[in-house]
């Protein structure tokens, strides 16, 4: 038997909520003479459950993440690439959507998963690269557009994720940044991930 996907449990799990709402809802009516307010309770049981299912896919993709010792954290800080590479320095500062996860892809291969207050240093061989944030579960409308770097032998690219949300969709891109003193205040008040292992 295999694994029920993510999205069925959310909304069993919604669904569940929400009976548990309608049950209460009946009970109260049922034992308050004069009461009734099951079409109230039906209204609330649906807002909650959408809100709910909503919520849990769009955390769906969040995944444990490595977080770089103090020395590990020193020595990359120093932005010193090894020879024949260059480095890419992407930071989530930005608080808007908190607790979901933005995957880091390079040239279509996810590397780090970032929260607010994070970022993840990712050495990179000198050309043309895309870089993409994208986001598990993220609403229909969301657009996610990509970043061209070119690198050069111990070059070093800041790019920063920014958010822009509307009503109709959610725009998330990467913006390049240079490297300046507030730049590196930012990196001192930030977590480092360290990518994944390929």
């Amino acid at each position: 038997m295999g694994v029920m996907p993510r999205s069925i449990v959310n909304a069993l799990v919604a669904l569940g909520l929400a009976g548990l709402i309608l049950a209460a809802g009946q009970v109260t009516t049922e034992l308050v003479p004069g009461l009734d307010i099951a079409p109230q309770t039906g209204v609330i049981a649906m807002v909650v459950a959408v809100g709910l299912f909503t919520g849990l896919n769009a955390r769906a993709g969040n995944r444990r993440v490595r977080m770089a010792s103090a020395q590990q954290r020193e020595d990359a800080l120093r932005l010193t690439p090894q020879p024949g590479k260059g480095l890419l320095v992407i930071l989530r500062h930005s608080r808007s959507g908190k607790n979901v996860g933005f995957d880091v892809n390079l040239n279509g291969v996810t590397l780090a998963q970032l929260r607010p207050r994070q970022f993840v240093i990712l050495p990179v061989t000198p050309g043309s690269h895309e870089v993409l944030i994208a986001v598990s579960g993220a609403p229909a409308g969301t657009v996610f557009t990509p970043a061209s770097v070119e690198m050069g032998e111990g070059d070093v690219h800041f790019l920063e994720t920014q958010t822009a949300l509307g009503i109709a969709r959610t725009t998330i891109h990467l913006s390049p940044l240079a490297d300046s003193v507030q730049l590196r205040a930012r990196l001192d008040t930030a977590a480092m991930i360290l990518p994944d292992v390929r």
